[in-house]
């Protein structure tokens, strides 16, 4: 009998890069006979049907069964695994370093400093280490994982809806300059806030008409406060347009009306936008920190100096 491997992450969602990998996991390993449930600390609405809480593992798991976890924050579904008694396939997709949240969001910074304390005890059980990219695998190895490779993201362009041109006008029609575009959670690490200031200076030096359109949805509301007075200082209100989060159609969309996707985030452990961008032909500038430079490859410009 084929031994069967159950995947176990914080959150399953869809639309989110670590989900996404997951479910795509979940399908290949069933597309070649292998069987196996996929757990999760909480399953998220727009994900029910397709996981299960964690604590249904024990009534489900068969004493040779095999556990791949994914790992990318605090969370006490990392305790779980580890008190399975299964052996471990550890895929990391990287723990931002706290430090990015000690000014904004202390209960982030504690949960993600608890996340690479997590990281060591994880790589010292696993069997194997798998890294999405080089320098999560780095990271791997120096926690401690003796076993390790690198298997990128699961990425299927060809699942990605097609523009709606009726929509892609109306956004372009909103703005008479260059449309600047980043997507990704607003959050320390992505440095939106340097994106405004470049913005201010394009606008000053090279055209008063540039737009910047940022795309995700919060993870510190005292780093979304701190944006806003950053834009009202610079007198920006205008010029820049928050979405949220929004449909894959709306993704689609916002990517083929902009003129750049413009990056300035400090850590990425991979970064899933930049294929998007790619994907839509879309010519790419970002700034060139942690994985950025490997996914990112010859396909854009990269800055190592903001």
């Amino acid at each position: 009998m084929m031994r069967r491997v159950h995947q176990f992450v914080a959150t399953l969602t869809r639309r989110d890069a670590i989900g996404e990998h997951t479910l795509a996991i979940h399908d290949a390993l069933r597309a070649e006979g292998v069987a196996g449930e996929v757990f999760a600390g909480r399953v998220n609405p727009d994900a029910r049907g397709l996981g299960r809480h964690h604590h249904d593992a024990d009534e489900v798991m068969g004493p040779d069964d095999l556990v791949l976890y994914h790992h990318s924050t605090g969370t006490p579904v990392a305790d779980r695994v580890m008190e399975l008694g299964r052996p471990i396939v550890l895929n990391y997709h990287n723990v931002t370093p706290p430090e990015f949240f000690n000014r904004f969001e202390h209960s982030v910074a504690v949960e993600l400093a608890h996340g690479r304390r997590q990281l060591r005890r994880l790589s010292l059980a696993a069997r194997l280490g798998i890294g999405d990219s080089s320098f999560n695998e780095s990271e791997l190895i120096a926690a401690g994982c003796t076993h390790t490779c690198v298997v990128p993201i699961l990425f299927d362009h060809d699942t990605l809806p097609t523009p709606d041109p009726t929509h892609v006008a109306a956004i372009r029609d909103r703005h008479r300059g260059p449309h600047w575009l980043f997507v990704g959670r607003i959050a320390p690490n992505k440095a939106q806030h340097d994106l405004i200031g470049a913005l201010a200076i394009a606008r000053r030096h090279h055209d008063p008409d540039t737009h910047l359109t940022l795309i995700g949805s919060p993870a510190s509301a005292h780093y979304r406060n701190t944006l806003d007075h950053l834009i009202n200082h610079l007198d920006l209100t205008d010029a820049i347009t928050f979405t949220g989060s929004i449909t894959d159609q709306h993704l689609a969309d916002h990517y083929a009306a902009a003129d750049l996707f413009t990056s300035a985030s400090d850590h990425e452990g991979f970064c899933v936008p930049l294929l998007e961008a790619m994907h839509h032909r879309l010519p790419i500038v970002a700034h060139a920190a942690a994985a950025v430079p490997e996914t990112l490859d010859d396909a854009g410009l990269l800055y190592t100096d903001k």
